[in-house]
Parts: C-alpha cells; structure tokens; sequence
C-alpha cells in the first residue's frame, strides 16, 4: 500500500506542476549521463533534488541520454523524475536495462515486480507502461524496448518502481535508462543554397548543349 500511494503522489504532484508554469520542477544540469550515485541530489535519490516537493527535470541532448539509479523497498521504493525535449526536437525511444547488479549470488526477489512508465505531463494517455519489469527470482539484467512512439516539445514524468523488491542480499537493485532524442532537420546554409542553385542553373545549361 505504502508503494502505491508514493507512485500516486509523485504521479499527481507531475501532473499539478506540468499545469503551473513549471512550478516545484528543478533544472538539473545534464550533459548526457547521469547517475543519482553521485548527482545533485541528496543522499543519492532522484526524489530528493530540491526537496520532497520538487521534481527533478533534465533537458536531454539530441541523440542518447543515459539515466543511471537504483531503487529498493521499502527505502527507496520508487524513482521519479522529469525529461523536457526542447524546440523541433523528438524524443523517438526509450529503454531500460533492469538489474544490472544482480547474478546467481544475489538474485532478485520481488513480487510484484516493479513497473516503468512515462507519462505526458498533461491529462493525456500513458506514453508506455511496464507492468512487471522482472519474473520473481531473477539472476540476470533484462532489456526493455517502449513501443515505437514520438512526442515533441513538452516535459514527461518518468517514474521506475511500485513494487515489492529487493537483491537477496538486501541492497537495491540497478538499472539504466536511455531515451533516444531526434534534432530538428537540418537547415542548408544561405551560401550552401546558392551553391546549390548554380549548380542546378548548371545542370539545366548543359541539357540544352545540341550534341
């Protein structure tokens, strides 16, 4: 129960900030890789930049953008942030490698399994939604691909976790996520343009050339 109501809470607290002017989202500096290990926030958790309040958000780069964390109940039994995609860009795809810290010594228990999921930041339909990252028991790192989707410019709620989980150790289970950015189309130059138009204007002259 106490999953559920923090994936509820950070899930309504995205959709009330998306609605007012970007209020209680954080700008975090990002160069395309980041790790909560050792990020801005406090004590490793992407919940905590700025504050219980605040949603981290991220400004991804054109191309791939790495999101490095771990999560672990009841600890940390969920990880919630925000990406923007900026003017003329796409975000086309995402993936997600679950467990990258787990091996026949130190397994995956859960049950249930944890979900992933990204949200528009708007009353509008789920993007894509994990139900069960892992079976029970897991030795191994698995990959998840999201359908193929587009979204432009806006900012989208990620969150990772509501379940029951743990390695058997005890410690919290890795993972890493990628989302995949698209740049606007390039644009010729003015002078490539001319260029373009004398040769072409060329072209033409030669195919009235009598042979």
């Amino acid at each position: 129960m106490k999953n559920r109501t923090t994936f509820l809470l950070a899930t309504a607290a995205f959709t009330l900030f998306s609605n007012t002017t970007s209020a209680g989202l954080i700008d975090v500096p990002y160069t395309g890789t980041y790790n909560e290990a050792t990020g801005v926030e406090a004590a490793g958790d992407y919940d905590n930049i700025g504050g219980v309040a605040d949603v981290g958000v991220f400004d991804l780069l054109v191309g791939n953008n790495v999101f490095i964390g771990s999560v672990k109940t009841p600890n940390d039994s969920s990880d919630f942030f925000a990406i923007r995609i900026g003017p003329g860009e796409t975000l086309i795809g995402a993936s997600l490698t679950w467990g990258t810290n787990l091996d026949p010594f130190h397994p995956l228990f859960a049950s249930p399994s944890p979900i992933w999921t990204l949200e528009e930041s708007s009353a509008t339909p789920t993007i894509f939604l994990f139900a069960s990252l892992s079976p029970n028991r897991s030795t191994a790192p698995q990959t998840f691909t999201a359908p193929s989707f587009s979204r432009g410019e806006g900012v989208y709620g990620m969150t990772l976790g509501n379940g029951t989980f743990a390695r058997s150790d005890g410690a919290p289970v890795g993972y890493s996520m990628n989302f995949i950015v698209e740049g606007p189309a390039s644009i010729p130059e003015p002078g490539t343009l001319a260029l373009l138009g004398v040769a072409l204007a060329g072209l033409g002259f030669s195919r009235r050339e009598p042979h």
